[in-house]
């Protein structure tokens, strides 16, 4: 069961206990503020962790759309320098780099709308709790008043000596007190419901590396070769190649695709 339909589940028990007890309704109903000032403040503190939650899969997935336009330009200026090798290094880095960014983007919009949902049944649930503190005093009115008037009918009933009379008023009053406790269950019982969302996401095809290699030379202009040094067999030799070749000739800004 979900934080709010806790919640309901919570204002149904106690003003189900109001039935059994005639007696200081105001107690009962400080419990139920209470509890439900506890439930709402642990709700705000959730909330706070699913922000911060949708604020770091945004963040993880721009880095990984920036690593991938880096893995490009490094694909182009290998081009440029007849590396073959590292240009397919490149663009399989580049590949894999689009792949978890489209991947966590879709997680982080999932999660953003899931937010926001999150954040309506939290104002519904605080408009619902001010609704409460507020019929608190005119329950705990009402109660009152019906104490005096039970108070005075046996009085009365007691003077005329009719004690038939006095059972009936007596049982009058507990009915009319049962109704209006009724009418409280029905005004603070409305059950909260958060919805869960489960995000589908398709499985990315990964393109060929020997066609989007074509397509690269095709744009910058570079004839097909077979020149090619040895492909670096390390993550370290990897980047330290691509770094001599940007000192030999910096990459200019990639053509843009049609």
């Amino acid at each position: 069961m979900g934080l709010f339909g806790r919640l309901a589940t919570l204002v149904r028990g106690v003003l189900h206990a109001l039935l059994g007890r005639a007696e200081r309704p105001e107690i009962v109903l400080d419990q139920l503020l209470r509890e439900l000032r506890a439930q709402l403040a642990r709700a705000q503190q959730q909330a706070a962790l699913a922000l911060a939650e949708e604020r770091r899969l945004r963040e993880e997935a721009e880095r990984l759309a920036a690593e991938a336009r880096l893995w490009e330009e490094r694909a182009a200026l290998a081009v440029r320098h007849g590396r073959d090798d590292l240009a397919r290094v490149a663009l399989a880095r580049r590949q894999e780099a689009v792949a978890r960014a489209t991947e966590l983007e879709g997680a982080w919009r999932a999660q953003a709308a899931e937010n926001e949902r999150l954040k309506e049944a939290l104002r519904q649930l605080l408009g619902r709790l001010e609704d409460a503190e507020r019929q608190r005093a005119v329950l705990v009115a009402k109660h009152r008043q019906l104490e005096a008037r039970e108070r005075a009918h046996r009085v009365l009933e007691e003077l005329r000596g009719d004690a038939a009379v006095a059972r009936f008023r007596e049982i009058a009053a507990r009915i009319e007190h049962r109704a209006r406790v009724l009418d409280a269950q029905a005004a603070l019982g409305q059950e909260l419901r958060a919805e869960s969302v489960e995000a589908a996401f398709a499985a990315l095809e990964t393109p060929d590396l020997e066609a989007e290699l074509r397509a690269l030379k095709a744009r910058l202009g570079v004839a097909p070769t077979s020149l090619s040094g040895g492909t670096p067999r390390t993550e370290e030799d990897l980047l330290a190649e691509f770094r001599r070749l940007e000192r030999q000739n910096p990459p200019p800004s990639l053509p843009q695709g049609e």
